[in-house]
């Protein structure tokens, strides 16, 4: 589910920034963006956050700025510095130019300026703790949102139902329509038809029409389908039994030989579709 959240902390060590963000994704998927001196706190990170979250892409930032009244002593890496000269007097000689060596350039070069070492692991508490009510309010966060999709997604699965019932109620109807209107076709064909035959005929016709089966399918995975949503982190089952919906609703569709049945058919693909969008935000 899509989320954010933001914890700032300033101590005599300097100040923190934990930023967390979440978006929809199929599963969980991780990503981190940490100071180089703080990347070994990443399995304890990962580990935090496979405890609270299942599902969605979540981005995990940390800034760090050290104390702004202190003076911080930096030195220069001269071995470095010594090789980059040298290649690039070694190209100046290869290419046979003369132009001179900027030493803001030099100082672009990654690692060329040493910053003192600063003894991250006495801060790892503080930082871990701040880390966890960060994470505290995404979770909030989340929680919020998914008992608004809960509501959404209700809506549309009373609507399915209503649908489902309705096209229950006009079943019968709706075959003794189609028999009526193909036997009325074959009387006008004026033809030398057994009636034996004739009728069962109409029997298999009826047989392959008929719907029930799929409706009855269509009303368990509805069935399913609410009392999954009553537990915690079942994104994936629901998932699955939305394509089982869709596939009935196609079977709906390509059985229809009536108007109003295909009519109620597309609109059961809607509605599952609908719901599909929404529980993509489902753990």
């Amino acid at each position: 589910m899509t989320a954010f959240a933001r914890k700032e902390q300033q101590t005599e060590w300097g100040h923190t920034t934990w930023e967390l963000r979440s978006v929809n994704h199929r599963y969980l998927d991780i990503s981190f963006s940490l100071p180089e001196s703080l990347s070994y706190l990443e399995p304890l990170l990962r580990k935090r956050l496979n405890q609270q979250i299942r599902r969605g892409r979540v981005d995990v930032r940390l800034r760090y700025k050290p104390p702004a009244n202190k003076a911080i002593p930096i030195e220069i890496n001269e071995d470095l510095a010594n090789a980059i000269i040298q290649t690039h007097k070694q190209l100046a000689t290869l290419t046979q130019t003369s132009s001179p060596l900027n030493p803001i350039e030099l100082l672009r070069w990654p690692q060329l300026l040493k910053l003192p070492d600063i003894a991250y692991e006495t801060l790892q508490s503080d930082l871990l703790a701040l880390f966890s009510e960060t994470l505290t309010d995404l979770c909030v966060t989340r929680t919020q949102e998914g008992k608004a999709i809960l509501e959404v997604i209700d809506q549309r699965l009373t609507k399915l139902q209503r649908l489902i019932n309705t096209i229950k109620e006009q079943l019968p109807i709706i075959l003794s329509l189609q028999r009526e209107k193909t036997l009325a076709r074959l009387s006008d064909i004026q033809m030398n038809l057994d009636p034996n035959r004739l009728e069962q005929e109409m029997l298999l016709f009826t047989q392959k029409m008929d719907v029930a089966e799929e409706l009855d399918r269509l009303q368990i995975h509805v069935n399913e389908f609410k009392k999954l949503l009553k537990k915690p982190a079942q994104g994936k089952q629901l998932d699955f039994l939305l394509q089982e919906l869709n596939r009935e609703a196609n079977t709906l569709a390509s059985k229809s030989l009536n108007a109003d049945l295909s009519l109620m058919a597309v609109n059961l693909k809607v509605l599952i579709e609908e719901i599909r969008e929404q529980v993509q935000n489902v753990e």
